[in-house]
């Protein structure tokens, strides 16, 4: 069968879940991508001079080119195997991508949201207690979790994810002081 990602966009990191990801289902399934970490590259990691910056901005994406097909390089197109028809599966989903391009090219934000729409992100240096908060005082129970470090969406925040701590304090009642200093990039790595 022919590799099904040659066909479909990759999912934009917005989508992961801060508290794991549900399992692929399909063709997909076995090169399901796994979640982002949480923890922020090491400076070291950053090539100093400048053509390697431009490179390495090079590798963000632009919201729109998740609606442009995706087309392997051409040195590539000749090593790949021959391409076998689609699957009804594989179709399904094509003609479901080619129809929300079809409404993306056409909408606007301010026609899917209600003009008095908030949206609220929370950068995952804040601290657990403060986003409850926030959390609590504008009445909704999830957010985006944005790493200012890496400028990614890191995940989502959701009442699952405090459920979590709760369950985690529970089980470790001498950690409770580290609370005050718990911060939303920790949170992936301590609760798993």
């Amino acid at each position: 069968m022919a590799d099904s990602s040659s066909r479909l966009p990759a999912d934009p990191p917005a989508q992961a879940h801060l508290h794991g990801s549900s399992p692929a289902v399909g063709p997909q399934a076995a090169a399901a991508p796994s979640p982002p970490s949480l923890t922020p590259p090491s400076p070291a990691s950053f090539p100093s001079s400048p053509s390697s910056r431009n490179a390495r901005l090079g590798r963000f994406v632009a919201p729109s080119s998740y609606l442009r097909y995706k087309t392997p390089a051409p040195n590539m197109a000749a090593s790949l195997p021959s391409a076998s028809p689609p699957s009804p599966l594989d179709k399904e989903q094509l003609h479901g991508l080619k129809c929300i391009r079809e409404f993306l090219k056409v909408r606007t934000s301010y026609d899917v949201l209600p003009l008095s729409f908030r949206l609220v992100v929370l950068d995952t240096d804040l601290l657990i207690k403060k986003s409850l908060n926030i959390l609590i005082q504008n009445t909704i129970v999830s957010a985006p979790l944005w790493d200012s470090a890496s400028s990614r969406f890191a995940g989502i925040l959701t009442a699952t994810d405090y459920i979590n701590v709760i369950q985690y304090y529970c089980q470790f009642p001498d950690e409770i002081s580290k609370l005050e200093h718990f911060r939303l990039s920790s949170l992936r790595g301590r609760l798993d």
